[in-house]
């Protein structure tokens, strides 16, 4: 009688063929759907139209932006955020800043926006502008580097401007800090 292979080993190896595909379509799949998620939505909106009206502050103005309508698609996605630095108000981000931001050639305004909802406003500008905007949020495109994004805040020496200064605003602060995003 000649041994033509047990019907049983010969199903056990394809069972275990089958398997170990299985196993690797399943981790390969896993991998490529992994996608970093976040639990809360903090992105950079251009604004289409705003209003700017003034607040006195002793002998000096503020501008402060209302009625604000924002782009339809983010400047700065959401995915696009890697971390936020408190303590110098900077946006880490995964790629160089986006060119439309690059070529801003005049006072342009923009919206922090936390699960869309803007929590502040504020002006980019090109760094060849002279003039200083005090009491509000300003970007200087590609400053300090092109992976980053710095929010300035120019003060006015004996100025009470504190209240307009928005850049670590609890809700920002708590919806990066839930996605572990804040340094």
């Amino acid at each position: 009688m000649q041994h033509t292979g047990c019907f049983y080993c010969h199903l056990n190896k394809n069972m275990i063929k089958q398997g170990a595909l299985l196993v690797l379509l399943l981790a390969v799949t896993g991998f490529i759907s992994c996608k970093k998620s976040y639990n809360n939505s903090v992105e950079i909106y251009l604004l289409k139209s705003f209003t700017v009206n003034s607040v006195s502050l002793g002998q000096h103005t503020v501008p402060v932006i209302k009625d604000a309508v924002l782009e339809n698609t983010p400047l700065v996605k959401n995915t696009d955020i890697l971390s936020y630095n408190t303590s110098d108000y900077t946006f880490s981000l995964k790629k160089a800043i986006p060119e439309a931001l690059k070529n801003v050639m005049q006072l342009t305004a923009f919206a922090v926006v936390v699960n869309k909802q803007p929590v502040y406003y504020g002006y980019i500008r090109p760094l060849y502008l002279s003039s200083i905007v005090f009491g509000i949020a300003t970007i200087m495109p590609g400053f300090p580097s092109e992976h980053q994004l710095r929010i300035g805040f120019f003060y006015i020496d004996n100025a009470n401007m504190e209240a307009f200064d928005q850049r670590n605003t609890p809700s920002l602060i708590n919806a990066l800090k839930a996605d572990n995003r804040l340094k």
